[in-house]
């Protein structure tokens, strides 16, 4: 998947969707207006199992525990849930280091004639949701940091051909952040929503070489046009 979220939604919303009272002013801020272009290294709105009952900010863009030098260690923005399987360091990590990530949406590449072509993707209930995350901790001086967890999309989204971010159902979220479940079960068991449940149509791809924070990124472009016109460029 290529790196992008959205979380275009209300403060009061965002509250009743999550069920979390937003009590920090930094939580406020950061949702004081729509984000439609989160992209790696910005911060992401995270419920860690440490803060099960909070909003925090974390930067996107992981650096293992373990990683001996920061200024050489290039974030992870996501981890495929294969990653896990036999790699019992990465998996005893895993085990403590949950967290829910929280958006509108997010962004997948599909192959065309014209090119790969981005769609946007989201919940037809319109509702905010989680998605399964990792994260870790530095130092005092570095803010904690995480990462997405994915896996392959075509059980979910057969359209596409990569990996998507695991979608948690909302019954699911504690489970996830509890850290008493085997996590590579868990994330199996529960999975994402199936493809009656999302919502996803092709959109501008400026938004791959953009910083903007721009509504026309997540506007549906017909898929001809898409296709048949150089209006990508």
């Amino acid at each position: 998947m290529e790196a992008r979220l959205t979380l275009n939604t209300t403060l009061s919303d965002f509250e009743k969707s999550s069920g979390l009272n937003l009590s920090s002013s930094e939580a406020k801020k950061y949702l004081s207006e729509p984000k439609y272009n989160i992209s790696p290294s910005d911060f992401l709105p995270v419920t860690s199992n440490t803060k099960n009952e909070e909003l925090s900010l974390f930067k996107w863009g992981l650096i293992p525990g373990w990683t001996t030098s920061i200024k050489t260690t290039k974030g992870l923005t996501s981890i495929s849930v294969e990653a896990f399987r036999n790699k019992p360091v990465l998996q005893n990590a895993l085990s403590g280091k949950r967290c829910l990530i929280w958006c509108s949406g997010f962004f997948l590449w599909k192959e065309s004639a014209a090119g790969k072509i981005p769609f946007y993707i989201t919940l037809k209930s319109g509702k905010t949701f989680t998605i399964a995350g990792f994260w870790e901790s530095w130092d005092e001086e570095t803010s904690n940091t995480c990462c997405l967890i994915t896996h392959d999309s075509k059980t979910f989204l057969p359209f596409f051909k990569s990996e998507m971010p695991v979608v948690l159902l909302e019954n699911k979220r504690s489970l996830w952040l509890n850290g008493s479940n085997d996590a590579l079960e868990l994330l199996s068991s529960t999975s994402s929503l199936i493809e009656s449940s999302y919502d996803y149509y092709p959109v501008n791809r400026k938004i791959i070489k953009s910083s903007e924070n721009d509504p026309k990124f997540i506007q549906k472009i017909p898929y001809l046009v898409a296709e048949q016109t150089n209006m990508f460029s």
